[in-house]
């Protein structure tokens, strides 16, 4: 399992491979304990889905210990425009994942945060990417 893992905002996938883990003046959140599953587990939730092929996140190679993927452009919109009537739904389904192992409200907060950088990206016309160091 990695050490550290983040969500953060970047340009394109060159500006992603060069993200610092700790890198204080760039938005991102820190999500510790999930790998790309769970990740690809929230995307489905969304749907209220299954996890299936197209949610699969897009591997993006850097040529060194970091695994980095940019979260697909539909994961990022339907994230961004989450209403906040589903976010209890949402965090009931995607907190029973056995993989996930968090409460409902801990899911409900870290999907809040992911929602919230979903939005900074699309405003700045950025990208989402996810990195396990």
């Amino acid at each position: 399992m990695a050490e550290f893992a983040d969500i953060f905002i970047a340009k394109n996938s060159d500006e992603a491979i060069n993200y610092q883990i700790l890198e204080p003046n760039r938005p991102h959140i820190g999500i510790n304990g999930l790998t790309d599953y769970e990740i690809s587990a929230l995307w489905a939730s969304l749907e209220h889905s299954h996890i299936k092929a197209k949610h699969e996140l897009i591997y993006i190679d850097t040529e060194s210990d970091a695994v980095l993927y940019q979260l697909p452009e539909d994961f990022t919109i339907a994230l961004a425009n989450l209403p906040e009537d589903d976010f209890i739904s949402v965090a009931i389904v995607w907190a029973e994942y056995e993989e996930i192992h968090w409460s409902r409200e801990k899911a409900m907060d870290k999907i809040k945060e992911i929602k919230d950088l979903a939005q900074k990206a699309q405003q700045t016309q950025q990208q989402l990417y996810f990195i396990l160091i």
